[in-house]
């Protein structure tokens, strides 16, 4: 690797930061740490500690309260549509936005508001017509709507 050649060259000891928000995604936060001291060992070749990993600290930017939201709100939502045109506050506070980051994208782990692991958009779709009772057809339609896909 490129890295191992340019310390093998340095006369000084070089100083090795690496980044990346998406490695891990599942598992406490101290078994994150470890696997990503692991993975930047075998990177920079040189051994690191899971103390020396720095890890994201996120927060809910939506509505807290909408993780409670009902399947028949969530369905009224997704029946009355989103204009794709709207400012970006009356998409923002739209049911199935806050749904989305709710349900989909963030978890509460350890008391620390976390990244959920990724899914597919058609397993997003299944999701959202499964909490609202809503047709999937319908459910697409409103996600791509929002996400202006």
């Amino acid at each position: 690797m490129l890295i191992r050649r340019i310390h093998a060259q340095c006369k000084q000891r070089l100083c090795c930061i690496g980044t990346s928000a998406t490695l891990v995604s599942v598992g406490s936060k101290e078994s994150q740490q470890s696997e990503v001291a692991s993975v930047a060992s075998t990177i920079f070749g040189r051994p690191f500690k899971s103390n020396q990993v720095v890890v994201e600290t996120l927060a809910q930017s939506l509505d807290v309260a909408g993780t409670g939201m009902s399947g028949e709100e969530l369905s009224k939502a997704i029946a009355n549509g989103v204009d794709p045109e709207a400012e970006e506050t009356a998409i923002v506070s739209h049911p199935v936005a806050v749904w989305l980051e709710n349900r989909i994208a963030l978890e509460d782990r350890e008391g620390h508001v976390a990244r959920r692991k990724p899914m597919t958009f058609s397993s997003v779709v299944a999701a959202l017509a499964d909490d609202s009772g809503a047709p999937r057809g319908q459910t697409q339609q409103v996600l791509e709507a929002i996400l202006h896909l």
